[in-house]
């Protein structure tokens, strides 16, 4: 189990910095913005599949939808907190204006 946490740190990381250069200035708008959009490319796809199948009551669904966003806020805002280092292997997003 410790495995897996070292793995979705790793992969929440290392997306972190291959969008780095796409997501707005300022690091808590920047963690802000990448835990929204984690939060929705992760929480909103895989919830209503795993509600129904567990028939789970809604309120409690919301519950876990609003912790885990918190959650994905806080580790948006820790990631941009963080110094980035240049990425030689993969090219960054840019955005065009």
């Amino acid at each position: 189990m410790i495995g897996l946490l070292f793995v979705w740190i790793a992969v929440m990381a290392g997306l972190f910095e291959y969008v780095r250069a796409s997501l707005p200035a300022g690091t808590v708008r920047r963690g802000i913005i990448y835990g929204i959009v984690m939060w929705g490319i992760s929480c909103l796809f895989f919830e209503p599949d795993s509600t129904n199948a567990l028939h789970e009551p809604y309120r409690l669904v919301m519950l876990e939808l609003s912790l885990e966003a918190i959650g994905m806020v806080l580790v948006g805002l820790t990631l941009s907190a963080t110094p980035g280092r240049r990425l030689t292997s993969l090219t960054p997003i840019h955005r065009t204006s």
